[in-house]
């Protein structure tokens, strides 16, 4: 079956080179819209204490009535259902709930997935909420099923973990959690026509998004980045090289550097109003950006 969901996804992909780029920009314009309306509910909801999928109390528990919103571990929930959540929601509805919550807290550093941090997975993600770590792996292995003694393992999967003040709850190796057709279609989709599907995530924004294009530079001279600080989102290290010929005063540096700290801004747009200097600004994550939960190979230890 899980061949048929692949073919799919390329047929979709197929359909969608044939349609105008007029209609698929159209297209993509009502879906942000509406993708942008349900994260502004979530928030909405979420700073309520209550769930904007089946509409309860963040804090309720009813076993028969999985939500996703058993990530936030209410009174009643065990590991196993993880499972009761997972046969009712994909993966890109259980990712998109984690980014979303993740980002109640704080914008972006609370989503780990950069791919220079992660191991080349198809999907790598860990997100954090207070106290609350999840994470989400799935390698080219686990979408092509792999022989285990386990039969979840031989179709189209994906691992979770999940950790409660920093101690194990949940393991990537506990389960093996089936991908439902609307992730294959997507992934698929997404492999086939990258220029027509993407996976982007309303209100879910993650570091990867963060360090996408221009997007630091313009965080850097808005001031939304913050240098040295222990809540950082994005840590930016300036390198000044003067033109040739023509030599660079310390005080016009030194002067920028403390108009920054007076304003309470990174130092890059007033770095750049020296004439006669070229500035080179190094972006790295934060030091409070999450870490990303990287998985081993099967037989691994998971960490303490």
């Amino acid at each position: 079956m899980s061949a048929d969901w692949k073919k799919d996804g390329q047929d979709y992909a197929k359909y969608l080179r044939l349609l105008p780029k007029k209609v698929v920009e159209d297209n993509n314009k009502r879906g942000r819209a509406c993708a942008e309306k349900e994260a502004q509910e979530f928030t909405e909801a979420f700073k309520a204490g209550k769930c904007s999928v089946c509409k309860s109390d963040l804090s309720s528990y009813v076993k028969e009535k999985p939500c996703l919103h058993w990530l936030l571990k209410p009174d009643g929930f065990e590991k196993s259902d993880l499972l009761r959540v997972t046969n009712e929601f994909s993966m890109g509805q259980v990712e998109l709930y984690m980014r979303r919550a993740a980002n109640q807290e704080a914008f972006a550093k609370n989503i780990n997935d950069m791919a220079d941090e992660g191991t080349g997975k198809l999907v790598e993600l860990t997100a954090k909420y207070k106290n609350l770590e999840w994470a989400i792996s799935c390698g080219q292995g686990d979408y092509d099923g792999h022989e285990t003694d386990s039969e979840d393992s031989k179709h189209p999967h994906y691992h979770f973990q999940m950790r409660i003040d920093g101690k194990r709850y949940i393991d990537y190796n506990d389960f093996h959690i089936p991908l439902h057709r609307r992730d294959i279609l997507t992934m698929e989709a997404v492999k086939a026509a990258p220029e027509y599907v993407t996976r982007r995530f309303a209100g879910g924004t993650g570091m990867g998004d963060v360090f996408k294009d221009d997007a630091v530079e313009k965080l850097a001279i808005s001031g939304s980045a913050v240098e040295n600080e222990a809540d950082g989102l994005v840590k930016l290290d300036h390198f000044v090289v003067a033109d040739k010929g023509k030599p660079m005063r310390a005080e016009e540096v030194q002067a920028a550097v403390r108009r920054a700290r007076g304003q309470g801004k990174p130092a890059t747009a007033f770095l750049r109003e020296i004439p006669n200097v070229r500035v080179h600004t190094l972006a790295t994550p934060g030091p409070g950006v999450v870490e990303q939960a990287v998985r081993g190979g099967r037989g691994q230890k998971p960490p303490k």
